[in-house]
């Protein structure tokens, strides 16, 4: 198994629960993958994925211990949106959102429990791993490079957690439309109510100046938010999905391995998840 995010991490219960023995490979020294929650300045910010949602029935059912003991809780039915100066009220449907208060890869840890994990362990080859079978679960460049020919559907993206000495909105997040810089805006600290912490994702590909980012903030949230207490940022070399698959899998029998990720089953946390089943699936019917 090449990868600890939602994916890599649903596959390998799996296939345990189906009685094969599993071990996980991540090159980074945290589990989650795009679940990238911080610790600064005392609180906590989910710098990747904000939040996720519940539609699968055996999703429910694995994560149901998290809602019993408060570890995912609702955060949000809808969001409004920004558009030409203006804040629109939400649009869409009431669906539930739901978010971690001890962060939001605390839903990797949950999954992680039990598991054989080797952090900080690259892969460059999957000939290194002395395996019969092999899951990829890496976004799509970095899958591409164990194995070939597969579709790239990323794009990058920069987020930026900018903090505040002012009292929070009352909007938890909202869409940014036709706005040249800036895509998506949370409320952070309204996942633990720990002072004012917005998240700010721009749009793909953009890498402008720290002064030149937090005046696109002020843009659309007020003069005030340009003016943080302090800021953190991190660069997603791939944070967007354009074009996501909706197979739940790639299979590459050439390489004796089968490819998951959030990528393959549509893009959300929840997608990662099934694709993660998808994959443990095609190896243990």
């Amino acid at each position: 198994m090449v990868g600890a995010g939602v994916a890599g991490l649903t596959a390998a219960h799996e296939l345990v629960r189906r009685g094969h023995d599993v071990t996980v490979y991540e090159a980074s020294p945290r589990l989650g993958g795009r679940l990238r929650s911080i610790r600064a300045h005392g609180t906590v910010v989910d710098l990747g994925a904000q939040c996720l949602t519940i539609r699968d029935a055996t999703f429910r059912e694995t994560v149901q211990p998290m809602l019993d003991q408060g570890r995912l809780v609702e955060w949000a039915r809808a969001f409004p949106y920004w558009e030409s100066g203006v804040l629109h009220d939400p649009m869409g449907d009431e669906e539930p959102r739901y978010v971690a208060p001890l962060g939001m890869d605390d839903v990797a840890s949950f999954l992680a429990d039990g598991l054989d994990i080797r952090l900080r362990s690259p892969v460059t080859a999957l000939g290194e791993l002395a395996a019969d079978r092999y899951v990829v679960a890496l976004p799509p460049k970095a899958a591409l490079a164990l194995v070939p020919g597969l579709p790239q559907v990323s794009r990058p993206c920069l987020a930026l957690a900018t903090a505040y000495d002012a009292p929070a909105p009352e909007w938890r997040g909202m869409f940014v439309n036709e706005h040249e810089t800036v895509q998506w805006i949370s409320v952070d600290s309204s996942k633990r109510r720990s002072g004012t912490v917005l998240v700010v994702h721009l749009r793909e590909g953009l890498r402008p100046s720290a002064d030149r980012a937090l005046s696109a903030v002020g843009d659309v949230v007020g003069p005030w938010a340009a003016r943080p207490a302090w800021m953190v940022s991190c660069w997603w070399e791939e944070a967007r999905i354009v074009d996501a698959l909706s197979d739940g899998m790639i299979s590459a029998p050439a390489e004796r391995a089968v490819v998951c990720g959030d990528w393959c089953c549509g893009s959300r946390v929840e997608g990662a998840f099934l694709s993660g089943l998808a994959a443990a699936r095609a190896i243990a019917p």
